[in-house]
């Protein structure tokens, strides 16, 4: 299985070079100068992915054989499995990649949380922290995107027993704009803040950690 993914999704990024290799090739034999067949350079290189992969299959077999990998090669264990946290979306709504729907946004981030769990891995989503408006952009208007990200991410989450980390609630105004004391642009938090979130990220991971004893 591994040699077989393995040729399938290197092969094509090769290509280029077996294509600049075989020009090479030619123009050598054309001068009548020694070369290597185009042949033996490809197969070479797909000889070192399949090397490769006998390698990992080797570590993967005796990790399914103990129940810590299923043969999918996700990892079925509590204690061995990862967490991802995921705290994204403020670049999109800020435009800085171009323009981008709510849609669009909390698709990309569930999409990322369903990736980790088809992967065995615990995730945390964190809400979008708050922002009244941008430095850098003004006149965008954040507040409502960011909510409406928010409530989508949250209903995804506990939908899927998976951990929401409110940021939001706790770093918000009056104003929907994030806290002044919390940062000196509007935008990014400040050292103390950042204290604060991680306390508040430890916690959440320690909350998988003990349902997984």
């Amino acid at each position: 299985m591994w040699s077989i993914m393995m040729i399938a999704m290197m092969s094509p990024s090769i290509i280029p070079t077996v294509l600049m290799f075989a020009t090479v090739n030619k123009a050598k034999k054309n001068n009548n100068l020694q070369y290597s067949p185009t042949y033996i350079f490809y197969f070479g290189y797909l000889a070192s992915w399949v090397l490769f992969s006998i390698g990992i299959s080797i570590i993967q077999y005796p990790l399914h054989q103990v129940s810590l990998m299923n043969p999918m090669m996700a990892s079925i264990n509590g204690v061995f499995s990862g967490i991802v946290l995921i705290l994204a979306g403020i670049n999109d709504i800020a435009g800085n990649t171009g323009p981008s729907t709510v849609k669009m946004i909390s698709d990309n981030i569930i999409s990322m949380a369903e990736l980790a769990k088809s992967n065995g891995i615990s995730v945390v989503i964190s809400s979008i922290l708050p922002a009244k408006d941008f430095p850098w952009s003004t006149n965008m208007n954040p507040p409502p995107k960011i909510l409406a990200v928010n409530k989508i991410i949250e209903k995804y989450a506990k939908d899927n027993e998976m951990i929401y980390l409110d940021y939001y609630s706790s770093m918000v105004d009056n104003n929907f704009a994030l806290i002044e004391t919390y940062g000196s642009d509007g935008v990014h938090p400040n050292k103390e803040v950042y204290k604060l979130m991680s306390f508040l990220a430890n916690r959440a991971i320690n909350k998988i950690l003990e349902q997984r004893k």
